[in-house]
């Protein structure tokens, strides 16, 4: 202590005793044994805050804390300086009074916790670990927050004075894959006892990656991300193999649905040939196989166009002459074709499609009212698609809107292929599970004009019933499944990656 404050309780404690002479009972022994005798209640105060802080003490059973009249807020205290609730590992060694007092103040206290008092201690620690980092969990999975996120939310709710455990980044990162891995033994028990239509999709992103994709009528589960040395059609077949064999879901397989690529279609060597050869010779049945639908629409449009326009595109762009024009103008042509006020509004069906599905069915509505009116409506405007033949609906959008909005296209050939798009291949494209069929029979006999696409058409096109009723015969959801582990960048291990992508199927328990 600095010498001024040791002055100054020396001063206190002399004027102290300067008033204790003056009592006729007093003198110095007394005093200074009063003085630091803490049992004697009426002892001199060395301040008036001591003196009403011990009355505090007493009036409140001890229950007063931090010198205040009453109790903080419980969101204001650190975590790790709250209360604890009583867990009695072992017999009290006190005495019968004293423990009779501390199991009723405890009792009245937490009475709602009386059962968990007698649990296992291993069996109440692993339930409050998963219950401190249950909500973060669910920040990581549902919420698409990184773990370290994930903390930081939960501190920030503390803070304002919500009851909410707040685990560390590393307790996170921990629970978030023992929830993987606990899931991973839920879809082990119960998958296979399910019918399946397997669905499979790849894409380089630093490396091969492989995504395996179950859906029915009602669920759909993405099961593994493969990670593969390439996309060589054996590589792809032991991975997708290996994770059957895993799940055991080789019986409840009924169905294989997968793009038109030449790796999966092989008819010898493509992996779909190799998974039926392998479902046959092991259990005597062969899965059906159904080619995406849409895929195959894309390849019968793009033969279509090459014929019509007499140029082969080449993968990944579409490089047909009029794509460049409008990617470099459009602005200025959407300029052009607004400034007609006088254009008439369209009256269309509002559908449930989004982005590129949506502009198209708009464009698909516009050429068909500029057929039966020789003008074209309103536009609603949207951003160009991506140049590339991986987007199916693309080619489709920019042969529509080169003949909206360049009027040198405007051929009677390329007028009648566009009629074709607007026509029977948009609704083959659009057309509901059901009407399916019927929508293809028209777009079969148009087909008869382009050899090429009729033939790729017959080849891909099954129109036999689905295995499982119902089903939707795309693969969609695989390039869903695709997007999804873009957006894990930093899980540097195929392990780690693939535990984020099971989680991401966040309608299980």
């Amino acid at each position: 202590q600095s010498e001024r404050s040791i002055q100054r309780k020396v001063e206190n404690i002399i004027t102290n005793y300067q008033k204790y002479q003056k009592r006729p009972e007093g003198d110095a022994v007394s005093f200074f044994s009063k003085l630091f005798d803490v049992t004697d209640v009426k002892g001199c105060w060395m301040n008036r805050e001591d003196k009403e802080f011990y009355n505090l003490q007493l009036s409140s059973n001890g229950g007063a804390r931090y010198s205040t009249e009453k109790e903080a807020p419980k969101g204001s205290i650190h975590p790790s300086k709250r209360r604890l609730q009583f867990q009695p590992f072992c017999q009290p060694s006190t005495s019968s009074a004293v423990q009779t007092n501390v199991t009723e103040r405890l009792s009245s206290e937490s009475s709602n916790e009386e059962s968990s008092h007698y649990e296992d201690y291993d069996t109440r620690k692993q339930k409050k670990r998963r219950q401190s980092t249950k909500s973060a969990v669910k920040l990581v999975t549902k919420g698409n927050l990184s773990t370290n996120k994930a903390s930081k939310v939960l501190n920030i709710l503390t803070e304002d004075g919500y009851d909410v455990p707040i685990p560390s980044q590393s307790g996170v990162y921990k629970a978030v894959y023992r929830e993987a891995q606990r899931l991973v033994m839920y879809f082990k028990d119960c998958l296979k006892n399910y019918q399946w239509s397997l669905h499979f999709d790849g894409k380089n992103l630093e490396g091969e990656k492989q995504v395996v994709v179950l859906k029915n009528t009602t669920n759909e589960i993405r099961l593994a991300v493969l990670s593969l040395e390439n996309g060589k059609a054996d590589t792809i077949f032991s991975a997708i193999s290996a994770v059957l064999t895993e799940f055991d879901l080789f019986q409840g397989v009924k169905m294989i649905i997968c793009d038109t690529t030449s790796v999966n279609t092989g008819k010898n060597n493509g992996v779909v040939a190799k998974l039926q050869n392998h479902f046959m010779t092991a259990y005597g049945f062969c899965p059906q196989y159904v080619s995406c639908q849409y895929h195959v629409l894309d390849r019968v449009l793009r033969l279509a166009m090459d014929y019509v326009l007499q140029s082969a595109t080449s993968s990944p762009n579409i490089s047909y002459s009029f794509v460049g024009e409008l990617t470099r103008d459009y602005e200025n042509l959407k300029s052009d074709f607004r400034s007609q006020t006088d254009r008439p509004q369209l009256n269309e069906e509002t559908v449930g499609w989004r982005d590129d599905m949506k502009f198209l069915n708009h464009l698909c509505h516009v050429f068909n009212y500029y057929e039966r009116h020789q003008i074209f409506p309103s536009i609603r405007f949207h951003a160009l698609p991506q140049i590339s033949n991986a987007r199916w609906n693309s080619r489709a959008i920019f042969a529509l809107l080169a003949f909206i909005l360049l009027p040198q296209t405007r051929t009677s050939e390329f007028e009648n292929l566009c009629a074709f798009i607007a026509g029977p291949w948009s609704r083959s494209l659009f057309s509901d599970q059901k009407d399916w069929q019927s929508a293809v029979d028209v777009l079969k006999s148009r087909l008869q004009q382009y050899p090429r696409a009729l033939q790729s058409f017959e080849r891909h096109w099954v129109t036999s019933d689905s295995v499982i009723d119902g089903i939707q015969r795309n693969n969609q959801c695989a390039e869903r499944a695709i997007q999804i582990i873009e957006m894990f960048p930093r899980c540097k291990s195929a392990e780690k990656l693939n535990d984020r992508f099971i989680l991401s199927n966040n309608k299980f328990p």
